[in-house]
């Protein structure tokens, strides 16, 4: 995936979420039919971006299936968060993942009402946010 294909997909994806009832898609497939080159090469940037994000997400179900996965478990709180694991605890905490103490962890957990945290290393901040816009990028867009 290159960088012109992952502009026309975000591109895409927010003027039809801006024209408002899937009207700029209709219009884009249109232009397609009628066999505008702009059309044709937007169309299969879309198709593409939107195939990897597609593996990206079998594959991060594929972790979360595994059983007793920390992991897992850790992709699971990012996946179904609203929000982007952008908090960090203050001191020392344990890591999920590498069970070894660090500081300033990033808390991957969603707000409930129990509020337990589920820290993160920081060496892990870089994943956390990548898999966390990857599986949640239809959301950021809008």
């Amino acid at each position: 995936m290159d960088r012109t294909a992952f502009k026309d997909f975000i591109l895409c994806k927010a003027l039809d979420v801006i024209s408002g009832n899937c009207a700029y898609r209709k219009y884009l497939h249109q232009c397609c039919e009628n066999g505008e080159d702009w059309a044709l090469k937007v169309s299969a940037n879309v198709a593409s971006v939107a195939g990897v994000i597609k593996e990206l997400h079998a594959l991060v179900d594929r972790v979360r299936r595994l059983p007793n996965s920390k992991l897992g478990k850790v992709c699971s709180e990012i996946v179904s968060s609203m929000h982007s694991p952008a908090r960090v605890i203050p001191g020392w905490s344990t890591c999920v993942i590498t069970e070894c103490q660090a500081q300033n962890c990033i808390d991957v957990s969603r707000a409930t009402k129990q509020n337990q945290s589920i820290p993160v290393h920081a060496k892990f901040q870089y994943f956390v946010l990548m898999c966390f816009y990857c599986c949640r990028i239809e959301h950021v867009v809008r």
